[in-house]
């Protein structure tokens, strides 16, 4: 499942975010990433829908902070003549302030819970 576009796309723009050297390279790293996608895609021999967990999975990668920065980045790429990079930014606003709060309401369970 962590072979999503989406997932792959976020989880390279989050770990490329720390520094400016790997932030003015993310383009690159992001065109590599996608050429890379679209040449190994007919690859699969089997698809991913036959196997038993895939709903479960599927559900929980698309919950995942990469695939939710990677599925709003292709979002603002399609839309890009609409001012799509301006809602991308708004939405990644909006993806950050919901996994602070997830984080803070993980933190209170564990402290709830002593684990």
């Amino acid at each position: 499942m962590k072979n999503h576009l989406n997932y792959k796309l976020g989880e390279a723009m989050v770990k490329n975010s720390f520094t400016l050297k790997t932030l003015l390279k993310n383009p690159l790293d992001l065109l590599i990433i996608y050429l890379q996608f679209k040449k190994d895609k007919f690859k699969h021999i089997r698809s991913l829908s036959s196997y038993k967990d895939h709903e479960k999975a599927l559900k929980f990668v698309k919950d995942h902070l990469y695939y939710k920065i990677g599925y709003a980045l292709i979002k603002a790429q399609k839309t890009w003549h609409k001012g799509g990079y301006f809602i991308f930014i708004k939405e990644l606003k909006k993806i950050a302030k919901e996994y602070k709060y997830k984080k803070e309401e993980r933190k209170n369970l564990k402290k709830i819970y002593n684990i």
